[in-house]
């Protein structure tokens, strides 16, 4: 039912934002539809957009139930595959996901950590919230369907336990990495209390192993109890809320 629920999602939503530098802030709005592959579609950025290519993953067999068969991928580790030296990861982390967003990767990987500093301007890591089922959201200021999300983004960081919901903004509402008081901001207008709002930049965003594969605004990125990184989707408030169901029921 998800599956064509997301299906219909893609369909229904033909608008997008796509790069360009030629504006401000480097995207456009522009009509999908004039595309005329799917690698152009793909390169366009709406609630639900042609998902990025898979990069493979690594890591554990989703498919095997025995403890025995699901390696761990060992201790956090410094000097892995982060932006900054100085986080710990685990060894042999990845953010590579299936292309698909209602396919789960063959492989389970812990996801690669960040250091980012919050509303309160505290430094945060993603790692900080391991044990809980972790729901990062991707956004940016100027994207009209992430400001709809972000209304409800404390609704559903307090409707269950042993759950995050880390929002992560890439740009500001001029295109610029977003600083703390641009956090503060954004919380305070959504009336986001405790969930916490990151800032972040367009150097995590990307196809490297340690970076998030983002193509539209929002992405939403999936990580289980056990700290594997489960799969993306785009925006649907019942969509979103069954993944989390999912998770935390397992």
């Amino acid at each position: 039912m998800r599956k064509i629920i997301l299906i219909f999602i893609t369909v229904l939503f033909t608008n997008g934002c796509a790069h360009d530098q030629s504006t401000d802030h480097g995207f456009k709005y522009v009509d999908t539809q004039e595309n005329d592959s799917a690698e152009d579609a793909s390169s366009g950025d709406s609630p639900v957009d042609t998902p990025p290519k898979d990069t493979g993953g690594s890591g554990v067999d989703s498919d095997s139930d025995s403890d025995s068969d699901q390696e761990d991928s060992g201790s956090p580790d410094t000097g892995g595959d982060t932006a900054d030296d100085s986080v710990v990861s685990y060894e042999d982390c990845s953010n590579s996901l299936p292309a698909l967003p209602w396919e789960e990767p063959a492989y389970l990987s812990k996801p690669c950590n960040f250091r980012l500093l919050d509303q309160d301007g505290s430094e945060v890591e993603l790692y900080d919230f391991e044990g809980d089922v972790i729901l990062i959201d991707f956004s940016t200021m100027w994207c009209v369907v992430c400001r709809t999300v972000a209304g409800h983004a404390q609704g559903l960081h307090d409707q269950y336990g042993n759950f995050t919901l880390l929002t992560v903004l890439i740009e500001n509402a001029d295109g610029d990495p977003p600083t703390v008081d641009n956090l503060q901001e954004w919380s305070d207008a959504y009336g986001i209390t405790t969930a916490p709002v990151l800032a972040g930049s367009n150097s995590i965003i990307g196809s490297d192993i340690d970076q998030w594969s983002v193509s539209a605004w929002p992405t939403f990125f999936l990580v289980d109890k056990d700290f594997y990184l489960r799969r993306f989707t785009y925006w649907n408030e019942d969509l979103v809320a069954g993944y989390v169901e999912d998770l935390l029921a397992e």
